[in-house]
C-alpha cells in the first residue's frame, strides 16, 4: 500500500500509529523523496522523520522521506471538512492503489539513495547541517549502498559548516577509505593546513599529485601547497624542489612559484638569490602587489631602506588593505625622515580601510613632521574624541601647539 502526497501532508495522528493502522512496517515505508525547497523538506523532517527515527519499538533498517505536496490551510480544510475523529478514520482507511512513479522505492525496503543524497545536499546548502546529517547517518549505518564515499564526504561537509574541524577531518578520511573523490582530498588537505598539521597534509597533497588526469591548475595549486607545507616544516630542500617542479610543468613562467621560491631564498638568508628571483617576477608583472612587497622585504634585509620604502609604497598603491605592510612603510619613513608618500598612503588607509587611535597618532606625527599643524590638530582631536586620556595624543597636541606658536612669533 502506498502513502500518497495528500496523506503525507495531512497527517494529524502520531506518525507511528497511522503507519500501524495502514499495516505498514516502519522499515518498509515507501518513499518518494522529492522536495521543491529546503524549507518544505526541513518542516517534514521535523514533523515526521524525527518521530520515526526516535521510535524505539522498531528496528529501522531503511528510512526515506515522503514527498510532500504543499497545500494552503484552507485547502486542507476543504479536503477534510469532518471532525478530527472522522479525519483520523478517513486517514486510516485503505488508499487508492496507483502505479508508483519509477523514482519510488519498492516494498523490499531498499533505500532510494540518490534522492536521499540530493535532499541532504539541499539541506546542507540551506545551512541545515544537523538535519542533513541525520539522513546521511542513516545511509551510513545501512547495508552497503554503493555511495559510502559520497555520504562520508557530505557528513564531513556538514561538520565543516559548523566549524567542527576535527570531526570533519575524520569524516573526510573515512570517505577516502572508500576511494573518495579528488574534491574530498582537497577539502581534507585544506582543513589539515588550517589545523597546522602540515606533515599529515603533505601526505595527502602528494596523493593529489599522483591522481590520474588531474587538471593542470589543480596540480599547480597542490605543488604550491606542498612547497609551503614543506617550508613550514623547515624541510627547505623539499620545498625548493616542489617550487622548481611547478615552474617546470607550466608552459609559461608562473609568478606564484617564482615569488614562493624567492621567499624561500629570503628565509634562508640567500638575499641576492631572493632579489634576483623577485626581480624576475617583477619583469613578468610589474603590478603584482605581492612582488612589490617581497622586493621591499628583500631590500630591507639588504639594508637598502630607500628601495624598501618605495616598493612597500608601490604595493600599497596597488592594494591598500595590507595593514602589516603599512606598518613597514611607516617604519621606513621614520628612519629615512621621508614623510610625504607615507603620510598620503596612511591617510588613504584610514579613510578607506580602518581608523584606529594608533594609526591616527602615526598620521598626526607625520603631519607634524611635515609642518601641517592644522591637519595634525584635527587628527589628534579625532583620537581624543573617543580616547580622552590618550597620553601620547595629549603630549603630541602640546608639542604641535608649541611649534605652531613659535612659528607664528618668528613670522
Amino acid at each position: 500500500m502506498n502513502l500518497n502526497d495528500d496523506l503525507a501532508h495531512s497527517l494529524r495522528a502520531p506518525v507511528t500509529s497511522i503507519i500501524q493502522g495502514l499495516n505498514l512496517e516502519l522499515d518498509h515505508l515507501i518513499t518518494l523523496p522529492r522536495f521543491r525547497d529546503a524549507a518544505s523538506l526541513k518542516e517534514f523532517l521535523n514533523e515526521t522523520v524525527s518521530e520515526l527515527m526516535d521510535h524505539e519499538s522498531h528496528q529501522l533498517e531503511s528510512l526515506v522521506l515522503v514527498s510532500v505536496r504543499r497545500r494552503k490551510p484552507q485547502e486542507l480544510k476543504e479536503l477534510h471538512p469532518h471532525s478530527d475523529q472522522e479525519n483520523q478514520s478517513s486517514l486510516l482507511s485503505p488508499l487508492k492503489t496507483e502505479k508508483p512513479p519509477s523514482e519510488m522505492c519498492g516494498l523490499d525496503g531498499k533505500l532510494n539513495v540518490p534522492y536521499l543524497i540530493q535532499n541532504a545536499e539541499i539541506l546542507l546548502n540551506a545551512g541545515e547541517n544537523e538535519l542533513a546529517r541525520r539522513i546521511l547517518t542513516k545511509l551510513q549505518n545501512s547495508s552497503p549502498i554503493g555511495s559510502e564515499s559520497e555520504v562520508c564526504s557530505l557528513i564531513g561537509r556538514s561538520y565543516q559548516n559548523e566549524n567542527r574541524l576535527d570531526e570533519a577531518i575524520q569524516a573526510y578520511k573515512e570517505a577516502l577509505v572508500y576511494q573518495g573523490s579528488l574534491k574530498t582530498l582537497i577539502l581534507l588537505t585544506q582543513l589539515l593546513i588550517r589545523k597546522k598539521k602540515d606533515a599529515e597534509a603533505l601526505i595527502y597533497l602528494q596523493r593529489i599529485l599522483t591522481t590520474d588526469s588531474i587538471q593542470l591548475h589543480l596540480r599547480l595549486d597542490a605543488l604550491i601547497a606542498c612547497g609551503n607545507a614543506a617550508s613550514r616544516l623547515e624541510d627547505l630542500v623539499q620545498a625548493e624542489n616542489f617550487f622548481r617542479h611547478g615552474l617546470e610543468v607550466t608552459a609559461q613562467r608562473d609568478i606564484r612559484f617564482i615569488n614562493n621560491l624567492g621567499a624561500l631564498f629570503l628565509k634562508q638568508g640567500r638575499v641576492q638569490e631572493a632579489l634576483d628571483t623577485f626581480n624576475e617576477a617583477y619583469e613578468l608583472n610589474e603590478t603584482h602587489p605581492k612582488t612589490h612587497y617581497a622586493l621591499g622585504a628583500t631590500y630591507l634585509a639588504a639594508g637598502n631602506l630607500r628601495q624598501a620604502h618605495d616598493h612597500f609604497a608601490e604595493s600599497l598603491e596597488i592594494k591598500i588593505n595590507q595593514p602589516h605592510l603599512l606598518h613597514q612603510l611607516i617604519k621606513c619613513a621614520y628612519e629615512l625622515k621621508s614623510y610625504p608618500v607615507a603620510t598620503r598612503i596612511l591617510g588613504e588607509y584610514i579613510d578607506e580601510v580602518e581608523s584606529t587611535p594608533q594609526l591616527l597618532f602615526s598620521l598626526a606625527a607625520h603631519q607634524l613632521e611635515l609642518g601641517r599643524h592644522s591637519d595634525c590638530a584635527m587628527s589628534i582631536a579625532k583620537i581624543l574624541m573617543t580616547h580622552p586620556n590618550h597620553q601620547q595624543a595629549i603630549d603630541l597636541r602640546e608639542r604641535n601647539r608649541k611649534i605652531s606658536n613659535e612659528k607664528k612669533v618668528t613670522i
